[in-house]
């Protein structure tokens, strides 16, 4: 149903964007849902629950798993029928899981399966587990209008909100507010000893591209590539940020720094194609810039990753065949990149990107020979 080409362009995204195989096939429309539900019954050997059904679960079905360990597991409960309880699961072969949810539910599990959009849709509908950004595209894809539903409802497990009432009834006092204040205040200024004494003190930079060299050689996953690129930067300037190329914009990935988190990044979205910094990089490899030599989308940029004006951006692409699929952001004190480092962000850059195809590669084999 696929050809060699598309199968290529899915591990590569599966590999650089996350998520599993199937839902890369369908958000980059080489596969339609219905075909990839198919697909994945037959193999698996278990019935496929469909999409519109998932939505409208009873809530005496729902409240027989435990919110905890839908969370960590990712499975829905989906029909009771007598003694046997239909469970919706990522890997309906986990057979460890089967007896886990048998012997506390004390309901026979027949497993079943759909999509893993929809699952998370599902999720976050009935259990207001957030199904992520980054299945965002997966679910318009599918046709479903994500920006609906605003907030997601609260959690429906059992004593969850009995627990919450309690915890909230116990912070209510003066006391208790100003008791955690003032542990808040210490965590907050331990954390700036820390970034001082990071600052002060930065690992030799032949050491910190060693570690990055190897540790990008040896990478498992997409995130251990990130990490990699994260540390090797941080290693030797305040901030750093990865932005991932997706279709005509890069959207923030990770990012570690004073003040910084992943969660943060993860907002960002910057245009690609209009000249400014990002272009550039992605055209030489590397781009640098200050404060007196922006374009408007380097403003932007700067705005959104809240960089001072003392310092400046520098900015490394991240190739996979010649095409750029991730920017290496790095924000770094005026006049501290000569080209010694700029050779090793460069270096690091097409470390990650082998790295990335290593990781296809890798893919493919699997695919190919399950």
């Amino acid at each position: 149903m696929i050809s060699e080409k598309q199968l290529d362009e899915a591990l590569k995204a599966q590999v650089i964007y996350g998520g599993r195989l199937g839902t890369n096939l369908v958000e980059l429309g080489f596969l339609d849902e219905e075909a990839l539900a198919y697909f994945l019954s037959e193999k698996l050997d278990v019935p496929y629950a469909h999409p519109k059904k998932l939505l409208d679960i009873e809530k005496k079905v729902i409240d027989l798993i435990p919110y905890e360990l839908v969370e960590k597991y990712k499975v829905l409960p989906f029909e009771l029928k007598r003694k046997r309880l239909r469970v919706i699961m990522p890997d309906p072969q986990n057979l460890d899981l089967i007896n886990e949810l048998s012997f506390i539910t004390g309901f026979i599990i027949e497993p079943m399966v759909t999509t893993e959009a929809r699952l998370l849709e599902a999720l976050e509908k009935h259990y207001g587990i957030p199904r992520g950004k980054r299945f965002q595209s997966a679910m318009e894809a599918l046709g479903v209008n994500v920006q609906e539903g605003s907030a997601p409802s609260l959690p429906t497990a059992p004593n969850k909100q009995a627990q919450a009432n309690t915890a909230a009834a116990d912070e209510m006092s003066e006391e208790k507010i100003q008791e955690k204040l003032a542990k808040l205040k210490e965590k907050r200024r331990a954390m700036l000893i820390d970034e001082a004494q990071s600052a002060a003190n930065p690992p030799p930079v032949a050491e910190s591209l060693q570690v990055a060299t190897q540790n990008l050689k040896q990478a498992p996953d997409r995130d251990a590539i990130a990490n990699a690129l994260i540390d090797f930067v941080i290693s030797k300037f305040p901030r750093a940020a990865i932005l991932v190329v997706k279709k005509d914009r890069a959207e923030g990935w990770k990012e570690a720094g004073t003040g910084f988190n992943d969660q943060f990044v993860q907002r960002i979205k910057i245009p690609l194609g209009v000249p400014g910094i990002l272009k550039e990089a992605g055209e030489k490899g590397f781009a640098l810039h200050d404060k007196s030599d922006e374009y408007p989308i380097d403003k932007m940029l700067r705005k959104l990753l809240r960089v001072e004006e003392s310092l400046d951006i520098a900015v490394t692409g991240i190739y996979y065949r010649k095409a750029v699929v991730c920017y290496l952001v790095a924000v770094v004190p005026e006049g501290s990149i000569d080209e010694k480092t700029k050779e090793e962000f460069i270096r690091v850059a097409k470390m990650a990107g082998k790295a990335f195809d290593r990781l296809i590669k890798v893919k493919r084999k699997k695919e190919r020979n399950p």
